[in-house]
């Protein structure tokens, strides 16, 4: 994929279609199916962008079949989650994670709605709550070693590696190749619902 067509492409854009493009891609890895949620920030630069996205932003998310809460608001800048909430769901069949998140005061976690709320509340503290990195796609055994920071990082890439090196590798090529798949569906035209769980990530924890 030729990322500087791509960008191209984008720059060209009136803005709505501005807008829609490049928060696709930036949550590429979500509509592919490889991780449940992404964290991202909406600015006002060059484009009045923030108006704009609380204009589309129901109507963007339900045709991915995606949801989205705010996080933050500051001035021109506006953090927002987007998740798939069935694979929200999923990760919550592991009794592991479902251990790690009730050691920081997530209940009822056969609800995802409740867990849902209540990581909302831990988003919006001041610090950033660690144990957010397994809705974030992260293994729990990075997560973990992020927390406790005994052993050394092996590999730093969309997040830092404890142990299982290779693993992560393969998890970073799914997310370059969501990428890859959003910005040519984008450059060919074509619909990106099409991309929906286009991948299964290696489930290791």
């Amino acid at each position: 994929m030729d990322n500087l067509l791509f960008f191209r492409k984008l720059d060209a854009m009136r803005d709505e279609d501005y807008i829609k493009s490049f928060i696709s891609y930036l949550i590429s890895p979500v509509i592919t199916g490889v991780k449940p949620c992404s964290i991202i920030n909406i600015f006002n630069n060059t484009r009045n962008l923030l108006p704009l996205w609380h204009d589309i932003s129901l109507q963007f998310t339900s045709n991915l079949e995606l949801d989205y809460m705010p996080i933050e608001q500051y001035n021109d800048r506006e953090t927002i989650l987007i998740y798939d909430k069935s694979s929200v769901t999923n990760i919550l069949k592991c009794q592991k994670i479902r251990s790690l998140l009730a050691t920081y005061g997530y209940t009822d976690l056969d609800n995802t709605d409740i867990v849902l709320d209540y990581l909302y509340k831990r988003l919006k503290s001041n610090n950033f709550p660690h144990e957010a990195g397994v809705f974030l796609g992260i293994p729990l055994h990075d997560v973990e070693g992020f927390i406790k920071r005994s052993e050394p990082c092996l590999l730093s890439g969309y997040w830092k590696v404890y142990s299982e090196a290779n693993y992560a590798k393969e998890i970073f090529e799914l997310y370059d190749k969501s990428k890859d798949l959003v910005a040519d569906c984008i450059l060919n035209g074509n619909d990106i619902r099409s991309l929906s769980k286009n991948f299964t990530p290696p489930f290791l924890n």
